[in-house]
């Protein structure tokens, strides 16, 4: 089997990120995002800095999930990796999972090990996903609170009961598949891409 190159598979990339970020533009209109950009003004800059702080602080996190890191592994290559991943998960159909592997197969470029890479990537992924399920479930308990005093909503409690459940049943079935092996299909996945990108 003849392998496509890398610098191929770069430049396809780059022109269906291109494309993509064109058809983007377009379909939102040219003329109104510069004048929505016009009535924001230069302060627009600072609607970067909240994603920017939750980059930072996830890239903080992740270190934690490394058993063994490679001093050729510092935290700005770190975040770079992790950010790269992060832009597939935004812009892939494909549950906010499809940057995982690459995140993986990227760190293999700093002599981490795939099992290692695999692991910390589900870790990291597996504690986030816990820690927004927790927030939405204390935001569900405030606004019940707040509506309780306020206006009286049939049905209230037990959707809060039943989100409080469905929450509670996630982070069950992402615990037990962190512990049953569920970094082996992530692992072949990053492995296959690693053999089709190879030079």
């Amino acid at each position: 089997m003849r392998w496509i190159p890398m610098s191929w598979v770069k430049f396809i990339l780059f022109l269906a990120g291109i494309g993509l970020f064109a058809w983007l533009i377009k379909s939102a209109g040219p003329r109104a995002l510069f004048h929505s950009f016009q009535q924001v003004g230069w302060p627009f800059l600072f609607l970067f800095l909240p994603y920017l702080l939750v980059y930072l602080f996830d890239a903080i996190g992740w270190q934690v999930a490394f058993h063994h890191r490679p001093k050729e592994l510092g935290f700005v290559r770190l975040f770079l990796v992790r950010t790269a991943g992060e832009s597939l998960n935004n812009t892939l159909p494909s549950a906010y999972l499809g940057g995982e592997p690459v995140k993986a197969l990227l760190l293999k470029r700093f002599h981490v090990d795939m099992a290692e890479a695999a692991s910390s990537v589900i870790v990291a992924k597996t504690t986030m996903t816990i820690a927004q399920i927790m927030f939405i479930l204390v935001g569900f308990g405030a606004f019940y609170l707040a509506s309780e005093r306020s206006i009286a909503i049939p049905g209230l409690l037990p959707g809060i009961l039943l989100l409080l459940g469905i929450g509670v049943f996630g982070i069950g079935v992402l615990v037990r598949w962190q512990r049953t092996g569920f970094t082996r299909p992530l692992m072949r996945l990053a492995e296959n891409i690693g053999f089709l990108a190879r030079k």
